[in-house]
């Protein structure tokens, strides 16, 4: 739902918490977010694999 259609008196109670959570989210994906051209990599290398692997990790906090 659009920030537009909440009616005010919900904006007035809930909008600095949900305005703080959204804030929270976006500094959190843009530190931890993958690139999707490495993803795309990595897929394509499982797809073309002769011998493919049960997983292929990726990202920074990933484990082998």
């Amino acid at each position: 739902m659009s920030p537009a259609k909440v009616r005010p008196e919900l904006r007035l109670c809930y909008g600095d918490p949900i305005a703080a959570a959204l804030k929270s989210a976006n500094k959190i994906d843009q530190h931890t977010g993958i690139d999707a051209n490495k993803v795309a990599g990595v897929i394509g290398k499982a797809l073309t694999a002769r011998r493919p692997r049960t997983r292929y990790p990726v990202g920074r906090d990933a484990i082998a």
